[in-house]
């Protein structure tokens, strides 16, 4: 599992994040942390900005976005993912309430190349854990 204190400061960042979303309400509300102990690596929302090749390529429909997973994952230092690491799941409602943000398989088979130990993401009703079998 995540220590409850850096699970707080991704649902705040993630709270922080989606209030400075378009005032029209667009903008992506999935959000994603790489963590390491009570450290955030890095940051991730998921968007457009990867070629539909790329994202084939990693696994992904052509018409999906990018992931935000693959964009925390991405922005991550690789000495900083060789080590193992977790990555914290946010999805959040126009009124910040928590959405299911369980990793797609795609998302899943990317993290346990990189390294990944597990995810814990948010559910309708608080935070599950998706334990990805490494152990290091």
């Amino acid at each position: 599992m995540v220590k409850r204190l850096v699970l707080i400061k991704c649902i705040q960042h993630a709270i922080q994040r989606n209030n400075s979303r378009h005032p029209n309400g667009s903008g992506y509300r999935h959000f994603s942390y790489v963590v390491s102990g009570n450290t955030i690596i890095s940051a991730g929302s998921n968007m457009q900005s990867i070629d539909a090749v790329t994202r084939v390529s990693l696994g992904y429909k052509p018409h999906q976005g990018a992931h935000a997973e693959l964009m925390a994952v991405t922005r991550a230092r690789p000495d900083k993912l060789h080590k193992g690491f977790k990555l914290v799941n946010i999805h959040l409602n126009r009124a910040n309430k928590l959405k299911c943000s369980r990793p797609c398989q795609a998302c899943q088979a990317l993290l346990r190349a990189c390294f990944c130990r597990g995810v814990c993401y948010s559910t309708d009703t608080g935070f599950a854990y998706l334990d990805l079998g490494l152990s290091i």
